[in-house]
């Protein structure tokens, strides 16, 4: 059985790529194997630092939305929350500041839920306010991409607010390829269940800005696990 061991730097990605997301490509021909042939695939090590954001380009854009008395769409404001990790003063502060003269919003610690309360005088061209968190639900405590309507009186958020940092790492494998062994993990956007593309996953376990080691000490296959926001990985 023959081994090769593949290094992979996030540092030699191309321009339009991120640390967090970026492909290697292997040319054809330079890994094969005979009919009825295999690989093995497994994660040596790998290591990244721990400077993930929780609140970033792919959970901060949320909408501000009014409509007319006759309920027709007057006007639509695209809105983003700080990226970073905020603690939910931050987040409080961050709406209050982004909508301020359109609605006060107010955090009971109990719930962990916010109330909105519109604070923008009620015409017929601004007759109904709405927000909808499009993909920033787990900070408003509401359903992503449904527009929630803002009283006068206060409206509470549909869910608790999510604000937990970030926990979990997980690495993935995309491209041309099967397994013979699947695990099985539900769809971004749907709970259908699908055959897993994740090869390792592990947990986040030092303090922000640290850097996070994993070695593969037994030398396991970890082919049906996880890959994600990594620095630097190495493959075997």
């Amino acid at each position: 059985m023959s081994k090769v061991n593949i290094y992979v730097n996030s540092k030699n990605r191309k321009s339009d790529e991120t640390p967090s997301n970026f492909s290697v490509i292997i040319p054809d021909g330079l890994l094969k194997v005979n009919k009825h042939e295999y690989f093995t695939l497994s994660v040596n090590s790998f290591y990244c630092y721990n400077d993930f954001y929780q609140c970033n380009s792919n959970s901060n854009y949320f909408t501000l939305i009014f409509k007319t008395s006759l309920n027709e769409l007057y006007l639509t404001q695209k809105l983003y929350l700080n990226v970073g990790n905020p603690n939910i003063y931050d987040l409080l502060s961050d709406i209050n500041s982004k909508l301020s003269g359109y609605l006060t919003c107010s955090y009971d610690n109990i719930k962990n839920k916010i109330t909105y309360t519109r604070i923008y005088a009620q015409t017929s061209n601004y007759y109904t306010m709405y927000i909808n968190a499009v993909n920033s639900g787990c900070f408003f405590g509401l359903n992503n991409n449904v527009d929630i309507s803002i009283s006068l009186t206060g409206t509470e958020c549909t869910n608790p607010i999510n604000i937990n940092s970030i926990r979990a790492l997980s690495v993935g494998i995309d491209g041309d390829i099967s397994f013979n062994n699947n695990n099985m993990e539900s769809n971004l956007n749907n709970s259908v269940y699908k055959a897993s593309d994740l090869i390792l996953q592990t947990s986040v376990s030092v303090p922000k800005c640290y850097l996070l080691n994993y070695q593969n000490i037994d030398g396991g296959d970890s082919f049906k696990y996880t890959l994600g926001n990594h620095d630097r990985i190495k493959y075997l």
